[in-house]
């Protein structure tokens, strides 16, 4: 298996911080998401996939689901990929790739 086959989507990384916030067992994730639990761990501080917004504490209770249904809903009300981005504190690549996946998985 080629290793971009199974690589992390932004969706999935957005995923494991909300996951983190509402305090899910970081060992647990990295089985889960068949990653190291110190990768999980990069991940969730923001050491890497810096272009991804962070979550803070249990507070915020947006799912990866709930954030990517909002990027296709300003998409379809109209905004550009830039704007959307500075709606959702995310960088423009972000949006981008999340339409895509959204896009992908839709014809598949």
């Amino acid at each position: 298996m080629a290793r971009w086959e199974n690589a992390l989507t932004d969706v999935d990384i957005v995923q494991i911080r909300i996951q983190s916030a509402e305090g899910a067992d970081h060992e647990r994730l990295a089985e889960t998401f068949g990653r190291t639990e110190r990768y999980i761990n990069q991940i969730v501080s923001g050491e890497v996939h810096t272009h991804l917004p962070l979550v803070e504490g249990r507070t915020r209770r947006l799912r990866a689901r709930d954030i990517a249904e909002r990027v296709v809903s300003l998409r379809g009300a109209g905004l550009r990929q830039g704007e959307i981005a500075r709606q959702l504190g995310c960088a423009q690549s972000t949006v981008s790739r999340i339409l895509k996946e959204t896009f992908a998985a839709e014809n598949a």
